[in-house]
């Protein structure tokens, strides 16, 4: 008997060329992949500082919302389906083919990934072109620049699955959990005024606790240009990467084996 694979040809193919074929799709795809190239092309062209302009529009790469919805888009099939928020579709094959469930997270994840991935150098390679069409000659292209996008794409895939494979609501929920804890933590540890009520000084003990345990859960965009730069952050960088990415994929593998599908739901 051959040993079952950690991949599923029969996921991946659906994923990545199948679901994407459908217009509800691919038009949202095709419009991150144009998205920079527009914003190149009307601010470059409407500034006096084209320089200046340029650099702003490829900041976009380093947008945390870019990386979730794109692994959104090539990992849930809620547009496809239209139920943005309903099960996946795709988790009949737990049932109707032998397909485990380290084999579908990990099939999701690397989709997700590679979906993400190329979505991102297209629109990147479309958006140099622009550029140097209007005389832009500085551009962040480098191996730093290449590997933070690899790298976000892998850290936001896996933090997709690890909430694909929760029931709906409680992967809303714990979307605005973690990034409740990241954002409002931030805002939090600025200070308050001496004058404040004790209530707010409870409340704002509890915000910085959970911030403090849960606040680098939630994934942050990866900049490898700043992590080259220093070897103390270089190290604590890359151990709360490696821990948060394989803290996602065990508890999206735990998860899924802990819950029960019905065979008679949607």
């Amino acid at each position: 008997m051959s040993k079952p694979s950690l991949l599923n040809k029969t996921l991946i193919r659906f994923n990545l060329w199948e679901k994407v074929r459908a217009w509800r799709v691919g038009i949202p795809i095709m419009l991150f992949m144009g998205l920079p190239c527009y914003m190149m092309l009307i601010s470059v062209i409407d500034s006096t500082e084209p320089e200046t302009a340029a650099k702003n529009v490829w900041n976009i790469f380093n947008n945390a919302s870019i990386y979730f919805l794109l692994a959104y888009l090539f990992i849930s099939d809620g547009l496809l389906t239209g139920r943005p928020t309903g099960e996946p579709e795709t988790l009949n094959l737990l049932f109707t083919r032998p397909v485990t469930r380290t084999c579908y997270v990990l099939s999701k994840f690397f989709c997700g990934f590679l979906g993400s991935t190329i979505v991102l150098f297209i629109s990147v390679s479309l958006t140099l072109g622009v550029a140097t069409s209007l005389g832009i000659v500085e551009n962040p292209i480098d191996s730093h620049f290449i590997l933070s996008i690899i790298f976000n794409c892998l850290i936001f895939s896996a933090f997709y699955v690890f909430l694909h494979s929760m029931p709906s609501l409680l992967g809303l929920v714990s979307y605005l959990f973690f990034s409740g804890c990241q954002t409002v933590g931030e805002i939090m540890s600025i200070g308050y005024s001496s004058s404040a009520p004790t209530f707010f000084k409870y409340v704002k003990d509890a915000i910085l606790f959970f911030n403090y345990w849960f606040g680098d859960v939630f994934p942050s965009c990866v900049d490898f240009s700043l992590i080259a730069s220093s070897y103390y952050a270089c190290t604590e960088l890359i151990v709360v990467y490696l821990s948060n990415l394989s803290l996602f994929l065990f508890l999206a593998i735990l998860i899924l084996s802990l819950r029960e599908f019905s065979y008679g739901s949607d």
